[in-house]
């Protein structure tokens, strides 16, 4: 169908009009993603002026005071000459001196606040060889007082007469006063007329005070009156003071309004500070033209190659500082944050595309107080194009946003020289940017930090460690929590602003005297060690001291040291506590004096037995013996003490030739007897009898030994130890020797004599083959070399009882013959030794191997026989070897104290989640102790044993293979990662 001309002309003019749009569209994106090239070219960087040395100066009085009120500010500076003294100037007058510090790094300066409106205030040091070093400005604002006037102390310079001080404050020689001497009897140590102090040399004598100080009196209203109309900036330059030797003159002036033209000679640099700009910034060569964006309180200095000229100050009134091109209930002139009334806790967010804004400060945890007007100079990021949006928001649970602005930039006028120059300083973990703390486990760990700087002269900072959170006001270089601090110099790039990294180890810092325990072998008062008193000597401080270029930390040194500069060792911090990590700007060739946010870093609390021990296993080795050769079962190892073919007779005792010769005819030679070497009579049909025919045969009588393996201990336990515990506990050898030793050691001794029985049936046992508890690789070892009396040594030391530092006592030797005799034991045991230990484990496995022999000779029908070197045990190969496993771990981290920790592991079945044993053996534990030395950081080992558990030990363990985990059991002071190990079961013994 033909399309009429009129509808070809309105689709025409849709495709047109879409056409446009689209590309209208299109032009939008592209201008807002890059901001409007031709609006958004940053201005210059700002040229800041380089000082011979670096000095800082914090604001430590309120930013807001009175007329007569003081202001109150810390100052410190680092040169190899040393630092001389010490200036304190309000604007261009200078209100303090003090002398350089000698005993710390920094010192005290007070003046009074001597007129109304915004004062500017710095501090200039003056080094050993008179090279004068101006810090960045700090604004002050000074209210009327109450009343017509006010009167305040000023100290006198040396030599100098009221005339002069007046000159030197700009004010009227009148208004400087003697102060009125105290009346008479005020003061509380003046002596009395008649008393014995009168005639002393002194009593005449001046009073050294009164002329160093004199009262200024001075205007507690608004200087000059109301001012508020007037639209012509105020210069004061006073008489010069501190200027270096072969300086310019002070600058001259022009006022012409609300602008200042600035002229020095030819060839000088002129540079300015401001109510909000974080240094002193070039304003111009030779002539430069201060205006109202500089804020209502600037000052001015020329320099030349000879130095520095005097200080000029400039106020600007109110009525020159309204066409800053903000609109709104907030803005950001020179640095200072202007609100209608404070805010208290404060965050500000930036924007110029309204898509992506910036947080000042940009650590989302941290907020600053905001009054009327508030320095944010050093908070202030790299901002460029000709508008802002400001937002003010008010912190709390519920966050609120108080008060807005909007910033078009003026005609010839830059968004920096509006707003201020860019400074922020931003710290951080590299690598982790949203990451706001570091807490740190039990471990101390290298930190990699990262900072950022706004600014292109922040080509260095100083980073500082301190132990307490500082004030975001203190800019210190060497504040009294410094403990340690270090440089870090700016990667070389291309972007907007500087960046660098900087690695702190944790375990350079220095712990509190006293807050880590002394581990064994260790020299008490080491770093974090009790001992003799120490002071801490700071890692910057002291005449002639600079800043270190590498890391450096403070020290513990011994209290009396001829050092002069030295604090007490409780501001370190101890384990637990939190540090803090910041960052302040220190450009090598002059830039904006700005400190970035602080870090928290809490420091390890290294691992303890109450707190925990992590450890690493070493090995982990299983054992799971023989399997058991049914044709063995029952059967019994015979030691007899004759020799094959020996005479049986022996007048001399009738009784023993019986026994003797009848136990001779049982066992003839030493061996191996079962009970099918003994068959029951022919035609015997009884129950026990058949018994006994399949026992001999070896039918299923593994079955019943191994189930009564733990009924003889039993058996053992309950007929022995009774009596032996009664008989040792009559003589207590050990006790007397412990006794001796120490005298306190007799209260416990009536468990001794049980704990010393118990590890001899236990030790009998194990070398009977029979399941024992054998919790070391010593005792291991001592059993397989069939030292039974050392096992049991080993087992005492296992319980407590001392025996490598127990020495024989006169009366050992009796009580050991005595309870030898009573037990029966062999001359030869009872003899005394120097080793008591080993003497009274030989007494008692004397007497517990018969009773033992005697309980498996029942267990297995056979007959036994109570006579002298007469022994019986259970064949091995009829029995299952019980499994044994040993692992061996040590701790993890260095810095742990393990010092007596017992860690108790079990023994269990890796693909069994419950507490089951290793297939087919028994759910059992072991413990592991430290190895030798016992220091509390070394390696600690142990063994367990678990006796098969299966109804059928022979089908069960031919064959198999075992496989064994091992995990700590809870609670423990041990935390010993999971470990399996896998072995099979050796063929039986034939």
């Amino acid at each position: 169908m033909a399309v009429t001309t009129s509808r070809r002309l309105w689709i025409l003019a849709y495709v047109t009009a879409g056409a446009v749009l689209i590309a209208g569209v299109a032009v939008q994106i592209r201008h807002h993603a890059d901001g409007g090239r031709e609006q958004t070219e940053a201005a210059p960087a700002a040229v800041y002026a380089a000082m011979p040395f670096e000095a800082t100066m914090s604001q430590v009085s309120a930013p807001v005071t009175t007329v007569g009120g003081s202001m109150m500010f810390s100052v410190g500076g680092f040169s190899k000459s040393g630092i001389d003294h010490i200036d304190l100037y309000d604007g261009a007058r200078m209100v303090a001196r003090s002398p350089g510090p000698k005993y710390s790094s920094e010192a005290s300066l007070s003046a009074p606040a001597l007129s109304t409106g915004e004062h500017l205030v710095h501090a200039e040091l003056v080094d050993g060889k008179g090279h004068v070093t101006k810090t960045a400005p700090s604004t002050v604002g000074v209210a009327p007082g109450p009343g017509g006037q006010r009167a305040a102390l000023v100290t006198l310079l040396p030599g100098e007469t009221r005339e002069a001080v007046a000159k030197r404050l700009g004010l009227a020689p009148d208004a400087v006063s003697e102060p009125e001497p105290p009346p008479a009897g005020a003061g509380p140590d003046e002596p009395e007329a008649d008393g014995p102090e009168a005639d002393g040399p002194e009593a005449d004598g001046p009073e050294a005070s009164d002329a160093a100080t004199v009262v200024v009196t001075v205007d507690a209203q608004i200087e000059g009156g109301d001012d508020r109309g007037v639209r012509e900036a105020v210069v004061q330059a006073p008489a010069q003071v501190t200027a270096e030797r072969g300086a310019p003159a002070a600058p001259t002036t022009k006022v012409d309004g609300c602008s200042v033209k600035v002229s020095s000679t030819k060839g000088a640099t002129i540079f300015r500070a401001g109510s909000g700009t974080s240094g002193w910034v070039k304003a111009g060569s030779g002539t430069a033209v201060i205006d109202p964006m500089g804020g209502s309180a600037q000052s001015v200095f020329a320099r030349d190659p000879g130095g520095d000229s005097s200080t000029v100050s400039v106020q600007m009134p109110p009525a020159c500082q309204a066409a800053t091109g903000w609109t709104g209930n907030a803005s950001i002139v020179n640095g200072t944050l202007n609100l209608d009334q404070p805010n208290g806790s404060t965050f500000l967010y930036l924007t110029q595309s309204s898509k992506r804004w910036i947080r000042i400060p940009s650590n989302p945890n941290e907020t600053f107080k905001a009054g009327v007007h508030t320095d944010i100079a050093n908070m202030l990021p790299a901002l460029a194009g000709r508008s802002l949006d400001l937002q003010v928001w008010k912190a709390g649970e519920f966050p609120k946003q108080v008060a807005s602005g909007k910033l078009q930039v003026p005609e010839g006028q830059t968004l920096n020289s509006v707003v201020g120059e860019p400074a922020a300083l931003t710290l951080g973990l590299a690598g982790e940017p949203t990451r706001t703390a570091v807490e740190l486990g039990s471990t101390d760990e290298k930190l990699t930090f990262a900072w950022d700087a706004a600014s292109d002269s922040t080509d260095r900072i100083q980073w500082q460690l301190l132990a307490g959170k500082p004030s975001p006001a203190d800019g210190s270089l060497a504040p009294t929590q410094l403990l340690a601090t270090g440089q870090s110099l700016a990667i070389p790039n291309s972007r907007v602003g500087r960046r660098g990294t900087f690695v702190l180890d944790t375990a350079d810092i220095i712990r509190r005297p006293g807050s880590l325990p002394t581990k064994s072998g260790e020299q008490a008062g080491g770093a974090g060690q009790p001992g003799a008193l120490k002071v801490l000597k700071p890692p910057v401080a002291g005449a002639g001291a600079t800043l270190p270029s590498s890391a450096s930390f403070g020290a513990l040194v011994p209290a009396g040291t001829t050092d002069p500069v030295v604090q007490a060792a409780s501001i370190l911090p101890k384990p637990g506590d939190t540090v803090w990590v910041r960052a302040l700007a220190n450009p090598t060739k002059g830039g904006p004096t700005s400190t970035s946010n602080s870090y928290p870093v809490t420091l390890p609390v290294p691992q303890s037995t109450e707190t925990g021990v992590d450890f690493t296993v070493d090995s982990l080795t299983i054992d799971p013996g023989r399997a058991p050769n049914p044709s063995w079962a029952g059967c019994q190892q015979v030691t007899v003490p004759w020799a094959a073919g020996e005479p049986s007779a022996s007048l001399e005792n009738p009784g023993m030739t019986f026994q003797r010769d009848v136990a001779r005819r049982f066992y003839p030679v030493s061996g191996s007897y079962c009970a099918r070497d003994f068959p029951p009579p022919k035609r015997c049909d009884d129950w026990y009898c058949k018994a006994y025919y399949a026992a001999a045969a070896g039918v299923a009588f593994v079955i019943d030994l191994a189930a009564q393996a733990w009924d003889i201990i039993s058996y053992a336990y309950n007929s022995v130890i009774t009596a032996v515990v009664d008989t040792f506990a009559k003589y207590n050898p050990i006790c007397l020797t412990l006794a001796a030793a120490d005298e306190g050691a007799g209260d416990g001794c009536a468990a001794v004599a049980s704990v010393v029985a118990g590890v001899a049936v236990t030790a009998v046992l194990a070398s009977f083959g029979l399941p024992p508890s054998l919790p070391t690789s010593a005792q291991v070892k001592a059993l397989a070399d069939g030292e039974v009396a050392l096992l049991a040594v080993e087992l005492m030391k296992q319980a407590g009882i001392p025996c490598d530092s127990l020495k024989a006592d006169p009366a050992f030797a009796d009580a050991i013959t005595s309870a030898g005799g009573e037990l029966g034991a062999p001359s030869e045991a009872t003899a005394a030794a120097a080793d008591p230990c080993l003497a009274v484990a030989k007494i008692l496995i004397s007497s517990v191997k018969k009773q033992v022999s005697s309980a498996t000779a029942a267990a297995s029908g056979l007959p036994y026989f109570d006579i002298p070197g007469f022994e019986m045990a259970p064949d091995k190969r009829g029995l299952a070897d019980p499994l044994l496993v040993q692992l061996s771990a040590h701790v993890t981290e260095a810095d742990a104290d393990a010092t007596g920790a017992v860690c108790r592991v079990q023994m269990r079945d890796p693909a069994n989640k419950l507490d089951h044993g290793p297939t087919p053996y028994a759910w059992e534990t072991f413990v592991l102790t430290e190895d030798e030395p016992l220091d509390g950081t070394g390696s600690w080992s142990g063994a367990g044993t678990s006796q098969e558990a299966a109804v059928d030990p022979v089908a069960a363990l031919t064959d198999a293979n075992i496989a064994v985990e091992t995990r700590s059991v809870y609670p423990s002071p041990c935390d010993i990662p999971p470990a399996t190990a896998t072995k099979r079961v050796a063929p039986p013994d034939p």
